[in-house]
């Protein structure tokens, strides 16, 4: 999210994809997901997140989360949209393509704070970033238990994966390792390769990461940092993509 319209990075120059400029100048978006096909956007603003056919000749947007405090949105391969905030006690939306919303309770994540979540490419794990009240964060994975029509009914008990103490984000780099990006109180950064079962690797550091991203099982790696820089690893040094990004994210 460049300038008010979403742009498709493939090198430092993109592409911008039509019509999304109206959209989220409308809606006054700060974080957005997108469908692999690119007709389903989701648009977070202040006001909540909406969901809108891109694909239409004339998009109309749709409210399907007006409460405070968001995260993220996130489509799986669905096109299910999920919608969570940062509040542990607060349930967890999925809103299918065509249907009503679904709501799904998780008890465990009630004492927790959530900084940040990321869904498996298959749809099958969520990942957390949870904040205890002391201020430590930890990481952790939970199943995603569906119906008879791939819709979410409820997750699964967490595992706590063996991460830093101060991660601040997390995605995935296949489907059974983790990209997480922690930063200490000097604001250095650092990400690293973390299996669900095994010893992390540090993959790189920065200053002031925000966000980490992967693709292609983790040979890619991507991270957004607060000054809106997005900087891509490439085996040794991180190079920039792009500057005055609002945010950015992987289609899924």
């Amino acid at each position: 999210l460049i300038d008010d319209t979403l742009t498709q990075l493939a090198a430092p120059a993109g592409v911008q994809i039509s019509g999304t400029r109206s959209l989220v100048r409308q809606l006054g978006a700060v974080d957005f997901a997108l469908t692999e096909d690119k007709h389903l956007l989701a648009l977070r603003s202040l006001s909540g997140t909406y969901r809108v056919r891109i694909d239409q000749s004339s998009p109309t947007p749709l409210l399907v989360d007006s409460r405070p405090n968001l995260l993220k949105p996130i489509f799986d391969t669905r096109g299910i949209l999920w919608s969570l905030t940062s509040d542990g006690k607060a349930q967890l939306q999925v809103t299918p393509e065509s249907g009503t919303s679904v709501w799904l309770n998780v008890p465990w994540l009630s004492k927790y704070v959530i900084r940040d979540f990321a869904l498996s490419n298959e749809g099958s794990r969520m990942a957390f970033v949870i904040v205890n009240k002391k201020g430590l964060a930890k990481t952790v994975v939970a199943s995603v238990a569906r119906n008879k029509l791939g819709i979410p009914v409820s997750l699964g008990n967490p595992l706590v994966l063996d991460a830093p103490e101060n991660v601040v984000s997390v995605d995935w780099a296949g489907e059974t390792n983790l990209m997480v990006l922690s930063t200490n109180a000097a604001g250095e950064s650092t990400v690293e390769s973390l299996p669900l079962s095994g010893v992390s690797k540090s993959v790189g550091t920065l200053s002031q990461g925000l966000t980490v991203m992967s693709a292609d099982n983790g040979a890619n790696v991507f991270v957004l940092t607060k000054s809106g820089t997005l900087l891509q690893f490439r085996g040794y040094a991180w190079t920039l993509l792009a500057d005055r990004v609002t945010a950015a994210h992987m289609p899924n």
